[in-house]
């Protein structure tokens, strides 16, 4: 009788050991009734709509003349911006530095005169570099 038992519970332990859990059974249940057919649906429905005869390909010639044609009212939008800046900026610049000389304005032109003397100075220097090593080259 005790012999009996253990086989019995041992063969009920391997059947348990190898049954599917329940999460797993109700995934392939969910997948194979819900999940398959919606997406087979999905798949007819594109189908269906790339089949329709308004909806050709485009041609990458259309893309080119589509895209040059939306750089050229680009450009011409931006040079219409620029250009109503300039407008801007000259209806205010009716500034006259001589009515309105203060210190401050007068070290602001005289750091910018330093500037563009640095700067001056620096493209000299390197044009006399450059002289220098094209006549040791040769």
């Amino acid at each position: 009788m005790r012999k009996k038992l253990l086989i019995e519970s041992e063969r009920k332990i391997r059947e348990l050991r190898n049954a599917e859990p329940v999460f797993k059974s109700l995934e392939k249940k969910y997948v194979t009734e819900y999940e398959i057919p919606e997406l087979e649906n999905r798949k007819k429905v594109l189908e269906s709509l790339r089949n329709l005869p308004n909806h050709l390909k485009t041609d990458s010639i259309d893309i080119l003349n589509h895209s040059k044609k939306y750089d050229k009212i680009r450009k011409s939008n931006l040079e219409e911006r620029i250009r109503n800046r300039m407008n801007v900026i000259k209806s205010q610049t009716k500034f006259d530095t001589e009515k309105y000389k203060t210190k401050t304005l007068e070290r602001m032109l005289m750091r910018d005169e330093i500037q563009q003397s640095l700067e001056e100075e620096r493209k000299n220097e390197r044009l006399r570099l450059i002289q220098n090593t094209k006549h040791y080259a040769k």
